[in-house]
């Protein structure tokens, strides 16, 4: 067993501000160690609290060059799909004749905001989007916010099918 012992020995003057940060950063590293002899000496797997973040990163094993390569690739991936998503969405909007303002607020809806939200987003009123999307929905053909989610999504997918 290792049995460390600090004796810190310092006067403090009233003038003497060296000797207090001296103080303070003894203190402070004294504490740093301690928690990483415990650390060390436990099967600690993790430590979720802020201060010891870096001793997890001391714990786990650091990534070879393909692991970040694929970890990037997967997040471009993930971001390639929102966009190819939202530009779907846009295209089959313009099939519905739907006007920019409709295809905005057509977004809007299919990202789950309320009518509410969309107005305040646009700094319009609440009726002006209620209005909006009851034209949206004669033009899609369809009764609420999730047939028309659905009918976007997939038109332009069915339509390449056939």
């Amino acid at each position: 067993m290792i049995v460390f012992e600090i004796k810190i020995k310092i006067m403090f003057n009233s003038d003497s501000w060296l000797n207090y940060w001296s103080y303070v950063t003894v203190i402070i590293c004294a504490y740093y160690l301690i928690v990483y002899l415990i650390y060390y000496s436990t099967n600690i797997k993790k430590i979720s609290s802020v201060p010891f973040a870096w001793l997890n990163k001391l714990k786990s094993k650091p990534q070879t060059a393909n692991e970040k390569l694929q970890e990037e690739v997967n997040k471009r991936a993930k971001e390639l799909e929102k966009i190819s998503v939202q530009e779907k969405l846009v295209k089959n909007c313009k099939l519905y004749c739907l006007t920019n303002r409709e295809t905005e607020i057509a977004q809007f809806v299919c990202k789950g905001l309320t009518y509410k939200q969309i107005a305040e987003t646009l700094f319009i009123a609440e009726r002006t989007v209620t209005k909006h999307a009851q034209n949206i929905f004669e033009k899609v053909g369809v009764n609420n916010k999730l047939e028309l989610c659905k009918k976007l999504e997939n038109v332009l997918t069915l339509k390449q099918t056939q």
